[in-house]
């Protein structure tokens, strides 16, 4: 029955409403469904072909695909904007392609529960959004640029005196964009030929030196041998924070390194923590007695990639004013003071010492000075390092 309105409009009365007999009802304007859900269909389901006919029928909006053959291609669409959420029965290749927008504009290889949302963008070009029914992303977030050549966690080297092999924690590093994800902790043998980056064991018995440990692009972790990072990202540059040693093929990412005596051994215990290392406190310098800044190496001591190096300063003097100072070069950056003054007490055989942190300038350097007519002199434990 149709109602003519006081406009002069003719509509359809809503007594004569019957859209289960109306095969195409059509709105007249948006849909107002007043607090109450739209309940889908389940549609019957769709053998996977190499065209899929996901939209020849009209039975619901949720179909399961079932069978393995590869799909390249959905049958057209009567219209744009219709979509089709369907869930896969069996493993199959869905194929990104001219047709088919699949996400990380690559092709899928299905699971058994998979799902996905497919838009028709035409009549004749589908646009998909993919869900792993374990949960897991389909395509891996890529490193943000702020995180490019990062150590994100872990790679820490733990070592014991004597030792034969070092230990390399779990952990995740970005080597140049590429997240490499190592689950597990990797032991590396100094007698193992493999365990070093050209499959050659470096011996030491020439000479106790550094062994700087690597990470490759595909997660190999191996000896890099007395090879300190020489470029400072995966493209070759050289300017910057060194991070990387090329051997002419690979870049490997520095993540740790170790101090190997002549007998093909590790010199010290060692723990890693964090981006740091902890060891066994080594002196550095014994009694010093310079007057004017002096130079202290570290070269057997801290590895080449240490940023800080941590330890105790210490001091014996027998006089009224004394001490001594510490810095980062010759000319006293970033001067740490270890001073007494005693106001003309005569202090006899008075020692102090105190945890010192300082950065270094240059590589496995710092400097020393000491001030009034020092008994012993100064003396510099090195307690550990950062990187």
């Amino acid at each position: 029955m149709q109602v003519t309105t006081i406009d002069g409009k003719t509509k359809v009365a809503p007594s004569s409403v019957n859209i289960v007999e109306d095969l195409t009802p059509e709105c007249g304007g948006p849909l107002a469904t007043n607090s109450f859900a739209i309940n889908e269909s389940e549609g019957a389901n769709v053998a996977s072909a190499t065209t899929c006919d996901i939209f020849g029928g009209n039975d619901g909006n949720t179909l399961h695909i079932t069978g393995t053959t590869q799909i390249d291609d959905f049958t057209d669409a009567s219209s744009v904007g219709q979509w089709r959420r369907i869930i896969f029965d069996g493993i199959l290749t869905l194929t990104h392609g001219s047709g088919i927008t699949c996400p990380g504009s690559a092709s899928i290889t299905t699971a058994v529960g998979d799902y996905a949302f497919v838009y028709a963008e035409t009549v004749s070009a589908f646009t998909v959004l993919y869900f792993r029914a374990d949960g897991t992303a389909l395509v891996a977030p890529a490193a943000s640029s702020s995180a490019e050549d990062a150590i994100l966690h872990g790679f820490e080297l733990t070592t014991v005196v004597s030792g034969t092999t070092v230990t390399i924690g779990a952990g995740k590093v970005v080597h140049g964009s590429t997240l490499i994800d190592k689950t597990a902790d990797t032991t590396l043998t100094y007698g193992t030929a493999a365990d070093w980056w050209d499959g050659a064991q470096d011996s030491y018995s020439g000479g106790a030196g550094w062994a700087y440990v690597g990470v490759d692009s595909s997660g190999n972790v191996k000896f890099l041998g007395a090879n300190p990072p020489d470029k400072s990202d995966v493209s070759g540059n050289s300017a910057g924070e060194l991070l990387y040693w090329y051997d002419a093929t690979l870049y490997w990412r520095v993540v740790a390194a170790v101090y190997v005596n002549t007998s093909d051994q590790s010199t010290r215990e060692q723990s890693g923590i964090g981006r740091g290392s902890s060891i066994v406190a080594t002196t550095a310098l014994a009694s010093g007695t310079s007057t004017s800044y002096a130079s202290i190496s570290l070269s057997a001591i801290v590895p080449a990639t240490a940023k800080y190096v941590t330890g105790y300063l210490i001091t014996l003097d027998n006089a009224a004013d004394w001490g001594s100072f510490l810095a980062s070069t010759s000319s006293g950056l970033n001067q740490i003071r270890l001073y007494i003054n005693a106001s003309g007490s005569g202090t006899t055989d008075a020692e102090i010492n105190d945890f010192v942190r300082i950065p270094l300038i240059e590589v496995q350097t710092v400097y020393y000075k000491m001030v009034g007519a020092d008994e012993t002199g100064t003396t510099l434990k090195i307690s550990g390092w950062e990187t």
